[in-house]
Parts: structure tokens; sequence; C-alpha cells
């Protein structure tokens, strides 16, 4: 019961990159499962149908599952949204400074936390499909958000001595787009919009094939199956110095890191999911041992 009204909790705190580059996310991995773990993707779409009727999800479950915690941050369910941020402090030409922001932030943490309620066997009073239904929707929004450069960063430089809260703080003018965080969250305005629930799959998958036709996983190597989480915050963070704070016009360099870094997220977003349906059929043998 505690587990579930953590998740609870948790999952009205959340954002995500806007909705199509997190639909494009969710989108690779379902595609991906597709070829590599068909059970593993009906069992999760069977849990994501649990709740399917209260979130107002469509006919493309497994995606809408991965934006409806945005969507419910956009309904005003939200007090903060703090819960989708991995704080790492970037000291850029400033002496380096104890901060005591870290534990606000906690995407790594609350990942796991919703992950782990996925993997565990009944322990609420509640009807247990609902806390694990509701926390696979957090995972795979979330699993992109660490994916997502500038929620791993803050900057402190000269310009913003006390941090540019994870550039939200940083003006630009590029492509409509007026904050360094935004240009980011949204990919560069290289997608259009997408709504949700997802209405118009036919202008996802256009995107989808084509960005897995651009990056196919071989070219990923072992980072694929790299399942270490603090590792893919570290390259996020690692994109937004190269990338970010070096930004002076909406170039092709940066479009292709976001776009690497959105099918990165979805071929490891692949791997997790058949990861933890593969606990839920441990348990089920366990369950059925001990009867």
């Amino acid at each position: 019961m505690k587990t579930l009204l953590v998740v609870l909790a948790l999952a009205a705190l959340a954002q995500a990159w806007t909705n199509t580059p997190t639909m494009i996310i969710t989108r690779i991995a379902e595609k991906d499962l597709e070829q590599t773990d068909p059970k593993a993707l009906s069992m999760a779409k069977e849990m994501l149908k649990a709740i399917d009727e209260f979130s107002g999800a469509g006919e493309n479950t497994f995606v809408d599952g991965s934006v409806f915690i945005r969507a419910q941050d956009e309904a005003g369910f939200s007090l903060t949204s703090k819960w989708g941020y991995e704080f790492e402090p970037y000291f850029d030409g400033v002496p380096e400074k104890d901060t005591d922001d870290h534990a606000k932030f906690n995407l790594l943490d609350t990942v796991g936390m919703s992950q782990a309620t996925v993997d565990t066997n009944s322990n609420s009073r509640i009807n247990p499909a609902f806390g694990k239904s509701l926390s696979l929707r957090y995972v795979l929004n979330q699993v992109g958000n660490i994916h997502q450069p500038m929620r791993n960063i803050v900057r402190y430089s000269n310009q913003f001595p006390n941090g540019d809260n994870f550039g939200k703080d940083h003006k630009i003018s590029i492509g409509g787009f007026k904050t360094l965080f935004d240009y980011f969250e949204g990919a560069a305005g290289q997608y259009k919009e997408l709504s949700y629930p997802l209405t118009d799959l036919k202008t996802l998958d256009s995107y989808v094939d084509k960005l897995i036709a651009d990056y196919p996983k071989s070219e990923f190597g072992s980072a694929v199956t790299n399942i270490e989480k603090r590792t893919w915050s570290q390259e996020s963070y690692d994109i937004a110095v190269k990338h970010a704070y070096t930004l002076t016009s909406n170039d092709e360099e940066v479009k292709d890191a976001i776009n690497r870094q959105l099918v990165l997220a979805g071929y490891r977003l692949s791997g997790n999911v058949a990861y933890m349906m593969s606990k839920q059929k441990m348990n089920k043998f366990q369950e059925l041992f001990k009867s």
C-alpha cells in the first residue's frame, strides 16, 4: 500500500520531453519489442490496460502510456515537476562550491522505485494491477527523461552564479524557442507536436521509421544493452556540456545529438521493458510453485 501511494505521488509530479519526442522513444521501443520479445510487449500492454479507462488512453496503449504522466501534469494535477530531473552541477569557469539542491531532484531514484513496484508481487490492499499499471507508465516516461540532456545538468557560471535551473533561465532565440531547456525539450522543433491520446500514428511512424533507418541499432554497439541508468544520465550531461552551452544556431550537429538520444532511449526502453516483464514471468512461476 505504501509503495503504491508513493508512486501515485511521484506520478503526479512528473513531466517529460514534449509529447512527440516522448512518443517517438516509446514507439521505437514498441517496434523493437515486436521483433525481439513480442511476449514481453503483450504483457506490458496488458499491464497498461488496467487503468486505460481512467487515463484517457486511446488505441495506442503503449505509446499513450508514456505520455499520460505529462498529460496529467498539464491538466493541473502536479504541484512541482522536480521529480523529472537529475541534479548534476556543471561549474563553467567558476570555482566549485557545495550545493544543497541535489536531494530535491531524484529522477534516477524515482525510476527505480517505479520499476520496483512493477517487479514486485502483490503487496497492496488495493488491486495490485492498478499500482503496476501506473508505475509502468512512469517508467516509460522517465526512461526518456534520463536521455533529455537538459534534465541532467545545472550550469553554474558568471552569468548564472546560482545555477541556470536546468537551462530554463538561459534565454535564447533560436527556431522559435526562448530557453535552452525548451529547445532540447522540444527536440529542436524537428517534429510536429502530436496530441494525447495519440490519433496520428501515421505521422509518428514516419518520424520513427526515418530515425531507425538513420540510426540503426547496430550503430550503438554495446550502449544499447547498457542498463546503468546513472551512466545514461552522465551521457546526457556530457551532451549538454558539449552542445547546449555552445549553441548559437539551429544547427545540424545539435539535432543529430538529440536524434541519437531519442533512438538510443527507445532501444534501451525496449530492453528495460523486456527485463521487467521477464520478472513478471518469474513471479508467476514462483506463485505456481508455492501452490
